[in-house]
């Protein structure tokens, strides 16, 4: 039984990193088409910052849920518990983000930097919604 909790641990986890990983990704095609809107897929796919970003920002939100307990004991949440923790966290995560990665970019207005993070809360939130540990 308690082998059995760890391969669960594991894959709630992987599941946190992949939908990271995804939530990432997608942002970072949105961002990028904002910016220049004529920019084509294989100028986006080749930025080395994209690469750099996939690597490193999943592993920041492991960290980022690891600090908040998200992986303490995952059978003792509710549903709603679990919904309240990924949105706080997600958020949280979302502004540390923002303002130590994306505050730099280029934007047409202040306005732009606010989408940008809505854009980037929405992601992570939704696609963590999505992953196999929201419903576990």
């Amino acid at each position: 039984m308690r082998e059995n909790r760890k391969t669960e641990l594991i894959i709630y986890r992987l599941g946190d990193y992949i939908s990271a990983l995804l939530a990432w990704f997608l942002f970072f095609v949105f961002r990028k088409s904002v910016e220049t809107p004529d920019i084509s897929f294989d100028v986006i796919i080749s930025d080395t910052n994209l690469w750099y970003g996939l690597i490193l920002i999943p592993m920041i939100w492991i960290t980022i849920y690891s600090i908040f307990d998200k992986y303490r004991d995952i059978y003792r949440y509710s549903r709603l518990e679990t919904l309240k923790t990924t949105f706080f966290t997600s958020f949280l995560g979302s502004l540390i983000l923002f303002f130590v990665v994306l505050m730099d970019d280029y934007v047409l207005s202040y306005i732009s930097h606010f989408y940008l993070f809505l854009v980037l809360f929405f992601y992570t939130f939704h696609y963590n919604c999505l992953s196999p540990n929201a419903h576990s």
